[in-house]
């Protein structure tokens, strides 16, 4: 019979436990007065948050997004009256005050209609304008320029997906990172440029053109970023070593990974999901446990891997929301609350399992005390039992399952170990620990 088991050796730090927790979006502020989100998004400790999509989440309001901010590209770029910064000023100092910082997305929200509007190809002889609006609306968050902020945004990330939002040639729009890049780059060669958040990380086709391009001009490429739903977990690791060697064979070596949107998605996109199984696909499966544990999971392996920033999509009230379209967290958003609790733990410790869908994060802080994160994703055995280089003692268990959000659990201690019983399969414990 198999037995999950898991070996803690709390003698071997294996490194710093990376903050890979950032999300997309921040508590939108269009109905607080039924629904505010703001406490329990500020407990998810997220050190990046990407504003990408936020006008559709705020509706009604000209927040973020390129043609929001500078609507009318045949006004002077270099007047402030020409441009609406106030709605996105109060989004963005909320987000700031709730402990997160930015990363600001330059260009249109995703268009699912067609014809487009928002995500047509910018002209060429308006690269140069474009440029200038660009450079203002830095200017305006960090340097106060139009009665502006000092935020000190540091990253800057050119369009979302131009495989489907840039209507055009994907030529054209490689260029046009390579030529907008240069330009910021040399305005302000304190922040970081990058981009273009493509849908897929694919070295022969859009990825591997548009490092070529990249390459080709000597563009700045400070971080390069990619997305990517699935269910595999294996797959979220493996994928970010091949992103690695990608980039590097394009001369970036120093850029950072930026995975910036993903999300649990069990099936395949290109099947469809039928109307009357939306609200179950969308406010149960890829929200509840399998999610939850599926998320803390993957947090897990990306420790061992070159990836620098990750951003959950998304970390408010979306279809693919930690949050339901009321407000109400769902076991995904207790799950990375879970993860969001271990950075208080700075230091990363050796944790071995014995079961390859039982996965474990063990860290300690100034004061030897440790925290373990453990996620049973498919895992056979519903009894885990933690074992030790030296003897420990659970203070504190919580458990995201079937009956408790992040609720106090019970563990015992037996002969060989700390015996745990996983409340539903999958779920997501927490286990507070210290040596005696």
């Amino acid at each position: 019979m198999h037995r999950p088991e898991l070996q803690l050796n709390t003698a071997k730090t294996v490194g710093p436990l990376k903050a890979l927790n950032g999300g997309n979006l921040a508590p939108p502020l269009n109905n607080t007065s039924s629904m505010d989100i703001s406490v329990p998004f500020k407990a998810l400790n997220m050190p990046y948050t990407r504003l990408h999509d936020a006008p559709l989440e705020n509706r009604g309001w000209r927040i973020v997004d390129f043609n929001m901010i500078f609507p009318f590209m045949h006004l002077d770029a270099e007047d402030p009256r020409n441009y609406y910064f106030d709605q996105t000023d109060e989004y963005i100092a909320h987000c700031i005050g709730l402990g997160t910082q930015i990363v600001y997305r330059l260009g249109p929200s995703i268009e699912h209609h067609v014809p487009r509007y928002n995500t047509r190809p910018v002209p060429r002889e308006q690269w140069d304008k474009w440029a200038d609006v660009a450079s203002n609306i830095i200017r305006h968050y960090n340097e106060g320029w139009g009665n502006g902020f000092h935020f000190g945004i540091k990253y800057w990330e050119i369009w979302n997906e131009p495989e489907g939002l840039w209507a055009g040639p994907i030529d054209d729009f490689n260029e046009f990172y390579c030529h907008l890049a240069t330009i910021l780059k040399k305005r302000f060669p304190e922040i970081k440029i990058g981009g273009p958040a493509h849908i897929r990380c694919d070295k022969d086709g859009y990825s591997g053109k548009f490092l070529k391009c990249c390459a080709e001009h000597k563009a700045p490429l400070d971080f390069y970023s990619w997305h990517c739903y699935t269910d595999n977990v294996e797959y979220m690791r493996e994928q970010v070593f091949y992103t690695r060697e990608m980039v590097d064979s394009y001369g970036y070596t120093d850029a950072e990974l930026h995975l910036n949107e993903w999300h649990y998605v069990p099936g395949t996109w290109s099947l469809g999901i039928a109307p009357e199984r939306k609200e179950f696909h969308f406010e149960y499966k890829m929200k509840d446990l399998d999610a939850a544990a599926f998320l803390t999971a993957v947090l897990t392996v990306w420790q061992d891997t070159p990836l620098d920033m990750g951003c959950y999509y998304t970390a408010t009230c979306t279809r693919f929301g930690l949050f339901s379209p009321f407000g109400v967290p769902s076991k995904s958003y207790y799950a990375m609350k879970a993860f969001g609790q271990m950075l208080a733990y700075p230091e990363r410790l050796e944790i071995l399992s014995n079961d390859r869908d039982l996965y474990a994060l063990a860290a300690k802080n100034a004061s030897g005390e440790m925290m373990v994160l453990v996620s049973a994703f498919h895992v056979s055995g519903n009894v885990v039992t933690l074992k030790s280089d030296r003897k420990v003692a659970c203070v504190n268990a919580w458990s995201v399952d079937q009956g408790r959000d992040l609720g106090k659990a019970d563990v015992s201690y037996e002969e060989g170990g700390i015996k745990f019983t996983l409340g539903s399969k999958p779920s997501v414990m927490l286990l507070e620990l210290r040596l005696v």
